[in-house]
């Protein structure tokens, strides 16, 4: 599998077309759930949207987080959401935190463990309220997580609903 992705990879890189990879992926992720789920052709064009030259990674993400929010056995255009930029850096916001961590391996300056862990947590929790547009109990179930302990964790940080 590792070998056919990387060749997707460079099939890619080549001639520009996400559509493949975005199709392996698909089979994976339909292989993991025991589901059958695919892309409409609105949905492959929304895809082809997406800046993904060297970004295999970024086009997972994309297709696992619609792929866990569609509730039907399609995935429409609707579900798809390309990351966003951020205006300041040009950057997604998981090269972002990528790049953060780089940065505290090459100057050795860490931040406080439990301070990081929670910012961290603290996004993770608002994403999910709102891509789940405010219901707790779907958003944990995006994390994979326990309502009880989303809810907990929700409490514990002071996060408000009106985040959404």
């Amino acid at each position: 599998a590792l070998l056919l992705y990387r060749s997707l990879k460079i099939v890619h890189y080549f001639w520009g077309s996400s559509e493949p990879i975005a199709q392996f992926i698909m089979n994976q992720l339909n292989s993991e759930s025991n589901e059958h789920k695919c892309l409409t052709e609105k949905a492959i064009s929304k895809l082809k949207l997406g800046s993904w030259p060297g970004n295999v990674r970024g086009l997972k993400t994309t297709l696992t987080r619609s792929y866990t929010l569609s509730l039907s056995k399609y995935i429409y255009d609707k579900d798809i959401v390309l990351e966003e930029f951020s205006t300041k850096t040009g950057l997604t916001a998981e090269n972002q935190f990528l790049n953060e961590i780089d940065s505290f391996l090459e100057t050795g300056k860490f931040p406080k463990y439990r301070d990081y862990i929670e910012k961290i947590e603290r996004k993770l929790l608002r994403q999910a309220l709102v891509a789940s547009k405010g219901n707790k109990k779907r958003a944990s179930q995006l994390l994979q997580m326990p309502y009880t302990t989303y809810n907990s964790k929700f409490l514990a940080l002071s996060l408000d609903e009106s985040t959404t």
